[in-house]
């Protein structure tokens, strides 16, 4: 049963432009199939970039703690603690945080993806970014 369960503090740490990310459930750490699970921290002001896509996976996230904006497909809109979103297959997207605090949130994908499968649009970002 040990295989199962996955600690925040065994999670391997990827630093990726404007955010932290916590492999907590993949192939690696609990050799799931169907489904992975990351948690990300932003820093105040921090955006997550660049603009991006998963052609194979659809994205669902929740907002642990903090308030930002997200960015899919070309609009824009704030988000709270205790929000859950949905992007898409294939969606472009990105958040930031506006907030005056850390931004957590909990990142889950099915299928499973790595930062390394994302599709990147680095031309894209929000309006006052660019």
């Amino acid at each position: 049963m040990k295989d199962k369960f996955f600690s925040l503090k065994d999670a391997p740490i990827k630093e990726l432009e404007g955010r932290r990310m916590y492999m907590l459930i993949t192939p690696e750490t609990v050799k799931s199939n169907n489904i992975s699970m990351v948690l990300i921290k932003v820093k105040q002001g921090q955006t997550v970039r660049p603009c991006h896509s998963h052609p194979t996976s659809e994205e669902t996230i929740y907002i642990i703690q903090g308030e930002g904006d997200a960015w899919i497909d070309g609009e824009i809109s704030a988000f709270k603690a205790n929000t859950a979103i949905v992007f898409p297959r294939d969606a472009k997207h990105m958040i930031r945080n506006t907030g005056n605090s850390e931004l957590e949130v909990l990142c889950v994908f099915s299928p499973p993806v790595t930062p390394e499968s994302y599709q990147l649009f680095r031309n894209i970002g929000f309006k006052e970014e660019k």
